[in-house]
């Protein structure tokens, strides 16, 4: 007696979209177990093992030790170029000496992403090179050996006016006084300013207020002194609550 049809649901081996792959990270951070999330997305586990080996970005929390987390944009992007490479050389691949130099400069030299692009670009040292929005993307992404966390934030020492009696005067970041005057029109997110708290008894906590211009977001964070190494303490945090996308979500910070 033969059989003309099969119970058995067939599996496909379709290639992964932009919202299978958020579906991922969700999951994953929710502790779902991969059997289940192969299951409910219909695909095979060695699938999703694959995709999760691709999206998996090293990350360092401030106390400098590092994990691994899933970022469903790392693997759509490396996806995407792992299919432009099959074909024609990607910006990235014919850019690979602009790029070494990048790290190198971030790396050894702390300077910024802005500033070695901006050198670069006026001493015209690279036949191929990218902008500065993209080597942010290439960061965020993991594609290069530059983490976030590396980047640093500009210390700038100034001094306080009719105030004789203060704490350390380096400030993270720009001052308000030279702010961008695009950042005060208030016309793009990812502009902040940071300021501290303090209670009026000698032991309340202090607080590091971080507020959005544009959206009006704000975040406090608890730092045990008003002092410039408290609150690059503080900003560490916010690096490890935002990981790959902190570079995306404060694009300037100034300080009162």
């Amino acid at each position: 007696m033969s059989h003309t049809h099969s119970t058995t649901k067939r599996r496909t081996f379709k290639h992964l979209n932009a919202y299978q792959r958020g579906q991922i990270e969700a999951m994953l951070r929710l502790g779902v177990p991969k059997v289940k999330i192969a299951k409910d997305l219909g695909i095979a586990r060695s699938t999703l093992y694959e995709e999760i080996k691709r999206g998996t970005v090293a990350q360092k929390r401030s106390d400098w030790t590092y994990y691994e987390q899933y970022f469903a944009q790392s693997g759509q992007m490396r996806y995407e170029r792992n299919r432009e490479n099959s074909g024609k050389p990607s910006k990235f691949n014919a850019a690979q000496d602009f790029i070494r130099y990048v790290e190198n400069a971030i790396l050894k030299d702390k300077h910024s992403p802005d500033a070695i692009c901006g050198r670069a670009k006026r001493m015209n040292l690279f036949e191929v090179s990218v902008c500065t929005k993209t080597i942010y993307n290439y960061i965020a992404m993991g594609l290069l050996k530059v983490k976030n966390i590396d980047l640093r934030q500009k210390v700038r020492r100034r001094k306080r006016k009719e105030k004789k009696n203060h704490d350390d005067g380096r400030t993270l970041g720009e001052s308000i006084d030279r702010r961008d005057p695009l950042v005060d029109e208030r016309s793009t997110f990812g502009n902040w300013e940071l300021d501290t708290i303090v209670g009026k008894k000698g032991t309340d906590p202090v607080l590091l207020a971080a507020d959005e211009r544009k959206k009006r977001k704000r975040h406090l964070i608890k730092i045990r002194a008003k002092t410039a190494e408290a609150v690059a303490e503080g900003i560490a945090k916010l690096r490890e609550l935002y990981g790959a996308q902190f570079s995306q979500v404060f694009r300037t910070i100034t300080c009162d």
